[in-house]
């Protein structure tokens, strides 16, 4: 699901209760452009590479974690949400730094 600043769900976001793990930062994302410049974007694709890259951070930190590992350190330490609560399997937003520590 991809969350706003204010930690609310965005109003374009994909979710479900059985089908959507987490939330993770999707509004007003500066990424990457067409003609090599940066633009502030807005999607639930902005949100899926938070989630792919602290997947990465995770496992470059414990290398010899499994993808289960991988996810329950995702799932456990994201932030509760009220505006996920029933919405994302988990309720939560990531949280990168929890999730390495």
């Amino acid at each position: 699901a991809a969350t706003d600043d204010k930690d609310g769900m965005a109003y374009f976001s994909n979710y479900g209760k059985v089908s959507t793990d987490v939330g993770a930062p999707g509004v007003n994302v500066y990424s990457l452009a067409p003609g090599n410049k940066y633009a502030s974007m807005s999607g639930t694709s902005m949100a899926c590479p938070h989630v792919a890259g602290e997947a990465a951070l995770i496992w470059a930190q414990f290398p010899n974690a499994d993808f289960k590992e991988i996810k329950r350190r995702i799932l456990d330490s994201g932030d509760a949400l009220g505006s996920l609560n029933g919405k994302t399997i988990t309720g939560k937003r990531i949280n990168v730094l929890k999730a390495l520590n």
